[in-house]
């Protein structure tokens, strides 16, 4: 049927609707849908079968794609009910009807309102005369001078630290082993690359499959004495979880060294080294645009104009279980070193005064911290996948786990925060500058950092 025979077929359905009470031979019960354009102000009325929904009345089209009343469907994310999209809905959203084309408009509706701590109520009355929808607002406190409004109940968003582990081998290969320390394993492996492994009860334990005959593991291993034991088993008791971490940390060491990181082990963190010229830059992608950021810098002596220390963006790292589920979690810090590499700046004070250093970076800056982490572990992907050397590797999710908490206090305008200043840093740098004078020098004179 042509566009214009549909249009002349509806307006006679109309006409003897209207003229019979609602009656249309041959039909069974319909109703009529009236909409009026935003922008043409042309009403426009739309014959609609309907069968009962409760006590109410739906459109056929609506019922043949639900299982459930329609608000309950679009609650639960449902859309593309096509038979019954609301021009009107569109419109008053809008000011167009182009809204949410595939469906009612409604499910559009649906979100917005949650977002915004109101309540929406929708569907045919119970004369089936008309479709209604009623808004709520949330609930809100108006200042009587200014007239502005301020919600009573304050929704947050709560973002964690921590990325989910999706997925790890499901075998755990493990053989009897001469090797009583790693550097035993590694010795006479040259530049091999090896997969991650422990070593507990003079045996080793890895996710690479010790029967393959070109593992890397072979003249370590008894062939005579390979084993394979489902992870869920290996990883039983406290034990069991602190081996199967000491394997998820081995697969991590090695991609954090893939990203051009330097990985302190005994810290369980890991920051990038100087480049050649100097000062290392990172680009990445930020939440809102691409920017740059300075990881690594000479920090240089206000007396002497000489590189005093290097002072690294680092981040700790570690695997913990939440219920049955594994995260991995990150926190940004600082590493300071005397030459942009390896060597660390050590003593007592070095803790207390990284400590510092970090305490003067809040939510938003850790934030970003955490961004940028994040991108570069994932790369702008949403996971990323850690080698195990078996053909299964740890797969993380690159989204932090976050949360709303609804109704929570609000805080005060007058709450006073404790602002870094200029002078809180200086004093830090120059604490830090003292530390190493004291501790790197000797009789053949003060070591200057931009030397080595």
């Amino acid at each position: 049927m042509s566009d214009t025979n549909r249009i002349e077929y509806n307006r006679r359905v109309v006409e003897e609707f209207r003229a019979n009470g609602g009656n249309v031979q041959g039909w069974a019960p319909l109703i009529l849908l009236t909409t009026k354009g935003a922008k043409s102000g042309q009403t426009r009325v739309y014959p609609l079968m309907s069968i009962p929904d409760g006590d109410h009345y739906l459109a056929d089209e609506v019922v043949q794609r639900v299982a459930q009343p329609l608000q309950t469907e679009i609650e639960q994310g449902k859309r593309g009910i096509k038979g019954y999209r609301n021009p009107v809905i569109a419109d008053v959203f809008y000011s167009a009807g182009a809204m949410d084309k595939a469906g009612s408009g409604l499910a559009d509706v649906q979100k917005w309102v949650n977002e915004n701590e109101g309540k929406v109520v929708f569907g045919p009355q119970a004369d089936n005369t008309i479709f209604e929808v009623v808004l709520v607002r949330r609930a809100e406190a108006v200042d009587e001078v200014t007239g502005m409004a301020t919600p009573l109940g304050v929704t947050a968003r709560y973002l964690s630290n921590l990325l989910e582990v999706l997925a790890w081998p499901e075998t755990v290969w493990h053989a009897g082993t001469m090797a009583r320390k790693p550097v035993d394993v590694w010795d006479g492996m040259g530049d091999t690359p090896l997969p991650a492994f422990i070593l507990a009860n003079e045996r080793l334990y890895t996710f690479a499959v010790l029967r393959d005959p070109t593992n890397p593991f072979c003249g370590k291993c008894d062939p005579h004495d390979v084993r394979a034991m489902a992870t869920a088993d290996f990883m039983i008791g406290e034990e069991g979880e602190r081996r199967f971490v000491r394997l998820l940390n081995q697969c991590l060491y090695r991609y954090l060294n893939t990203q051009g990181l330097i990985v302190d082990r005994k810290r369980q963190r890991s920051y990038f080294p100087r480049s050649d010229a100097g000062p290392r830059e990172i680009t990445y992608q930020a939440r809102l645009r691409r920017a740059t950021r300075t990881v690594t810098k000479p920090v240089i002596s206000r007396t002497t104009q000489r590189v005093r220390y290097w002072e690294h963006e680092a981040i700790r790292f570690g695997f913990d279980r939440f219920g049955g589920a594994w995260t991995l979690h990150l926190v940004s810090g600082y590493v300071f070193t005397v030459n942009g590499l390896f060597k660390l700046v050590e003593g007592p004070k070095v803790g207390p005064l990284a400590t510092r250093r970090a305490a003067h970076d809040y939510n938003p800056q850790i934030h970003n911290d955490l961004v940028f982490w994040l991108w570069v572990l994932a790369q702008g992907t949403d996971r990323f996948l850690l080698d195990t050397g078996s053909s299964q590797g740890i797969e993380v999710q690159a989204q932090y786990a976050s949360c709303m908490v609804r109704d929570i206090a609000s805080v005060s305008n007058d709450t006073e925060l404790d602002v870094a200043t200029t002078s809180d840093l200086v004093e830090v740098e120059k604490e830090l500058d003292e530390l190493i004078t004291m501790i790197y020098s000797d009789a053949e004179g003060k070591i200057d950092g931009g030397d080595n």
